[in-house]
């Protein structure tokens, strides 16, 4: 279809004001458009609008189904209305045609990795949810290290599950070497922390959009009031200096040390999970929201099992805990974590 192309960016940008729109909490909806009442000589011309609308509808439902099978994720009703403004554009046959197209196409096809993309939500922060991290540092980490310790090769395994623009991934890996630090299994000079031999530490952190794994991988954030620094402890600012150069405005990057021991991988969360498994941490905060029922639950179940035994998972505060008989629950201050029974 020739307009794919168009009609995908017009829904990016759609999209992208619904997610700002999210941020304006208690705006004031504006006045729906009064409808005038149809003449009785619009009533065929009213019976053909409505067929094709009807048709239409059936079109895009059918979308959202495969949205769904593809991604797993649950379109609501502000994003369906907004799919379906954007949609309104596009002649009905061409639609049906296009709609038939995505159908036949792999998920991994780049036409359904920019639809998906243009309707997930990337809204995350430095060091969200402080006081989880903190339980985990303290009655997770640390007795992990400890253990890890007595081996020939000791090592720290964790992944970021949806991990949008990177925040999650750099904050879990700021906190184990901090914890690492605190166990003697590494040593923190001003520029950096250095592990010591043989110790290893892998991040890994996943998402299904693409653009967002970019800034990810960049590793350059703004400041400001809603930045991605707006959680981040004193302290801790000195993992991200002030940039340099053409991106030093209002940018911080961060620090190298840190970013050695983070990787990115474009990842769909309703696929293979990645290889190895046994992450010693799982983190897979408030992305299983996004999810329609059935696919949280796969997601879910995968999630949980790339948890190794004696490891620890990292869930939002609406996500339903995993199976008491397969983890523990470690309560702390305002912060829950579970870790795997061995």
């Amino acid at each position: 279809m020739d307009d794919l192309e168009k009609t995908l960016n017009e829904l990016a940008l759609a999209m992208q004001d619904h997610r700002e729109a999210l941020a304006t909490k208690g705006a004031r909806k504006p006045a729906p458009t009064p409808r005038r009442k149809a003449a009785p000589n619009d009533a065929k011309s009213d019976a053909r609008n409505d067929a094709r609308n009807d048709a239409r509808a059936a079109l895009i439902a059918r979308l959202l189904v495969s949205i769904e099978a593809h991604a797993g994720l649950r379109v609501g009703e502000a994003i369906e209305a907004r799919l379906s403004a954007v949609l309104a554009s596009v002649e009905l046959g061409e639609l049906g045609k296009w709609v038939a197209g995505l159908d036949r196409l792999d998920r991994t096809h780049p036409d359904w990795l920019t639809l998906i993309e243009s309707l997930t939500v990337n809204e995350t922060f430095l060091f969200r949810d402080w006081a989880q991290l903190e339980l985990l540092r303290t009655s997770g980490l640390a007795s992990m290290i400890a253990a890890a310790g007595r081996g020939a090769h000791p090592s720290l395994r964790l992944w970021s599950a949806g991990c949008a623009s990177g925040e999650e991934a750099y904050s879990l890996a700021v906190v184990a070497l901090e914890a690492l630090v605190a166990a003697g299994a590494a040593k923190e000079t001003a520029q950096e922390i250095e592990l010591l031999a043989p110790w290893s530490l892998d991040v890994l952190g996943t998402d299904i959009s693409r653009p967002v794994l970019i800034q990810a991988r960049n590793g350059l954030y703004s400041t400001g009031s809603l930045s991605p620094f707006r959680a981040v402890p004193q302290p801790l600012l000195r993992f991200f200096p002030p940039a340099e150069g053409e991106q030093a405005r209002s940018n911080r990057v961060v620090r190298s040390d840190v970013r050695r021991r983070v990787r990115f991988d474009h990842s769909n969360l309703m696929g293979r999970p990645p290889a190895g498994g046994g992450f010693d941490v799982v983190a897979c905060r408030n992305v299983l929201v996004y999810f329609a029922p059935a696919a949280r639950k796969i997601v879910q179940a995968a999630i949980e099992a790339a948890v190794r035994r004696g490891g620890f998972l990292l869930l939002g505060p609406t996500d339903a805990p995993p199976d008491s008989a397969r983890f523990e629950t470690i309560w702390g201050p305002r912060a829950v974590i579970y870790r795997k029974r061995a």
